[in-house]
């Protein structure tokens, strides 16, 4: 989705916060339904179960999080912002005319 979306952006921090604007609100929909479910799990008697249900829930969480946080660095590689400054210019040399 990222990289179809990319092409609508001339700098790609934009195009990240474009997609994760749109992408968040279900992805932390699912997660919470998931997590929710697998909560319940808790309440066992069982012990082996009531871990397995904290521990999958609690992966859940981490992995929404992660995805909110590193993913859009990761999908960058250390792009972020190249396109805008390249199109005021910034950081630019100029090369002298040759003569010609």
């Amino acid at each position: 989705f990222h990289r179809r979306e990319s092409a609508r952006f001339d700098d790609p921090l934009e195009a990240a916060r474009w997609t994760l604007g749109h992408k968040l609100k279900p992805m932390a929909a699912t997660t919470a339904i998931l997590a929710g479910g697998l909560l319940l799990f808790v309440g066992s008697r069982f012990p082996p179960v009531a871990h397995f249900g904290l521990l999958a829930a609690a992966a859940l969480l981490t992995s929404l999080v992660s995805s909110v946080l590193l993913l859009p660095a990761l999908v960058l590689g250390g792009r972020a912002g190249q396109g805008g400054r390249a199109a005021r210019g910034d950081g630019l040399r100029e090369r002298a005319p040759t003569p010609g």
